[in-house]
């Protein structure tokens, strides 16, 4: 069987015009929580319905930072968020930047962290 998975590179992020060299990518973390269908005659086993909608998740990233780059926008608007997965596909959803926290160390590369909630569904495109 041939070997169809492939690494990370080449992957981008756009949201709202804002671009940053990005070292990594977690999530998104899409979840459809069941509901509690228990009762009190239930017998010994919990039983549980699928819930009618699905969380889009969230997704967390590291960029490289400048100090120059300026603020992305978090100003709790929600913006199109655009990851293309280095040539294999782009995921475009609906997001807000939740969170933007920076890092300086002495000898090491500058780096910040951001987190997006997604709103809505992702639009999935195959290269």
């Amino acid at each position: 069987m041939p070997i169809t998975t492939k690494d990370g590179y080449g992957t981008t992020l756009i949201y709202s015009g804002f671009t940053a060299n990005l070292l990594s990518v977690d999530g998104v973390s899409i979840s459809h929580d069941p509901i509690d269908a228990f009762h009190m005659t239930s017998g010994t086993w919990q039983e549980f319905i699928p819930a009618s909608l699905t969380d889009p998740g969230t997704l967390s990233c590291e960029v490289e930072f400048s100090g120059a780059d300026g603020l992305p926008p978090i100003d709790g608007a929600l913006s199109a968020l655009t990851i293309s997965y280095g040539g294999s596909g782009t995921w475009v959803a609906s997001a807000v930047l939740t969170e933007w926290s920076t890092g300086a160390t002495i000898g090491e590369r500058m780096t910040a962290n951001a987190s997006f909630k997604l709103s809505d569904g992702i639009t999935v495109t195959t290269a």
